[in-house]
């Protein structure tokens, strides 16, 4: 009679915790769809304060969408910072995400501040090589290489008569495999040294401190990207693409990876 009921009570438990994570997923989907129905009805801002509610998600794909969602809102009220700084996010979280990208260069195309890009060619390409793909996309490619490689060597290791070990396709995914793990570390290297920003304040002040005491240094308009190398206080140091740094105010920028 003891065990039945334990089992009654652990059935009873099971069963509320499956209803409650059944009515906090319906309770979000209903989000999701007051969230779109607000954008269709041209309420963009009540739109924002919905999915923004939603962003303590932890799955990368569905937050991408929110932030693709975000970046929409604000560009229809016309602010165009934040709309770039979360089609960034998003794209952060999937680099190809065709949409987002689609309509971040639309977003950036009406930015009035532009800084050209002074940095050297080889650096130009690697970024843009490593911005289509994440550091977990390079361990999936280097192990598949790795998979490869030694399925290639199980082979070779039956196939005696083989006269030498370095064959096709042993040496081309040994080449494969190192070049993955050298672009995935440059990658993570970028991540953790390199954190980019987008200026959100409609002109930010950069100065040549941490302080307001210290002298200004220029001016950046709402929606360039910068590149966060160092951080102190409210204060952030922060590099242009023709490679001037300053000190800017954290409230003054986001940042892309949150």
């Amino acid at each position: 009679m003891k065990r039945s009921s334990a089992w009654f009570c652990f059935a009873a438990l099971l069963a509320c915790f499956l209803l409650s994570g059944n009515s906090f997923a319906d309770e979000r989907a209903q989000k999701w769809e007051e969230g779109a129905g607000l954008y269709k009805s041209g309420k963009f801002a009540e739109s924002v304060a919905v999915y923004e509610s939603l962003l303590n998600v932890s799955k990368p794909f569905e937050k991408a969408v929110l932030y693709f969602n975000l970046g929409n809102c604000y560009y229809r009220l016309g602010q165009l910072n934040f709309a770039i700084l979360n089609f960034e996010r998003a794209i952060s979280l999937r680099p190809w995400y065709a949409d987002a990208r689609y309509n971040l260069a639309a977003a950036k195309a009406k930015l009035e501040y532009k800084i050209e890009d002074k940095r050297g060619v080889f650096i130009r390409l690697n970024s843009l090589f490593l911005q289509w793909v994440n550091a977990s996309d390079f361990i999936l490619l280097a192990l598949l290489s790795l998979l490869v490689l030694s399925v290639s060597v199980l082979f070779w290791a039956r196939a005696s008569q083989s006269s030498s070990f370095w064959t096709f396709p042993r040496n081309e995914m040994v080449f494969l495999s190192v070049l993955f793990i050298v672009l995935w570390s440059s990658k993570l290297f970028y991540e953790r040294n390199y954190q980019e920003g987008i200026v959100i304040a409609k002109e930010a002040e950069v100065r040549y401190g941490p302080s307001l005491d210290n002298q200004s240094l220029m001016k950046l308009g709402g929606g360039l990207k910068v590149f966060i190398v160092d951080e102190r206080d409210d204060w952030s140091r922060v590099v242009t693409w023709n490679g001037e740094t300053g000190w800017i105010r954290n409230s003054e920028i986001g940042k892309v990876r949150t």
